[in-house]
């Protein structure tokens, strides 16, 4: 997490014992993985190492406390996940309808198939919390929400992935913050999180504009 310590083999580890929710992308059957798409019950999973460390460096980053108490508001809620999501930046756009189709499919099957009703119930959602990559032009401000001056314009957001734009313009709320782990050079764009709550009916409505505008070879 820019550069900070994370517990990033436990998220992994954790997602692989979850066979039936969630994918991952490779090129080939011997090829290392490309990508990961699955979603993590917080409150199945909130004691984990690797949960502690995003919860404590969400918080760290929050622009405004209005932002922290939402975010903690959210986290600590029975029913919510936590989306992971992460791609090479070259992959086809192409794959993100067929992957999120496949995501939110496995979710209402697991709400139906698991084994026992504690998982059942674990993954019956309520909300979403997505961590995302995105880019701006380092000469915008990145001013706290309600303290933008009104002849200011919002800074223009390039997604890293293309599923990202329609979950923003969809969100409940959101936030972003810049990453400061490393100087931006001349001509690059500034790195940032996007921090966002999606509730069920805003991911099916940004799923719609996201087949539309791309396709989707599974649907």
């Amino acid at each position: 997490m820019d550069g900070q310590n994370f517990s990033c083999s436990e998220l992994v580890d954790t997602a692989i014992r979850q066979p039936t929710v969630g994918s991952v992308v490779k090129t080939a059957a011997d090829e290392d993985p490309i990508g990961l798409l699955t979603v993590l019950s917080l409150g199945r999973h909130r004691d984990l190492q690797c949960v502690k460390e995003v919860a404590a460096y969400l918080a760290d980053h929050c622009p405004t406390t209005s932002a922290r108490q939402k975010l903690a508001e959210a986290w600590d809620a029975s029913g919510t996940g936590f989306l992971v999501s992460e791609r090479l930046i070259n992959c086809p756009p192409q794959l993100a309808p067929p992957l999120q189709q496949a995501l939110f499919d496995e979710i209402a099957w697991a709400t139906e198939d698991e084994p026992t009703e504690e998982l059942r119930a674990s993954f019956r959602f309520r909300r979403f919390v997505a961590l995302s990559r995105a880019y701006c032009d380092p000469a915008a401000v990145l001013r706290p929400p309600g303290k933008r001056a009104k002849k200011d314009k919002e800074p223009v957001v390039v997604y890293a992935r293309p599923e990202d734009e329609f979950f923003h313009r969809h969100c409940a709320w959101s936030f972003t913050f810049a990453v400061t782990s490393r100087p931006v050079r001349k001509d690059e764009l500034q790195p940032l999180r996007l921090v966002m709550l999606l509730l069920p009916e805003q991911v099916a409505a940004a799923r719609v504009e996201l087949d539309a505008t791309v396709g989707n070879a599974a649907a």
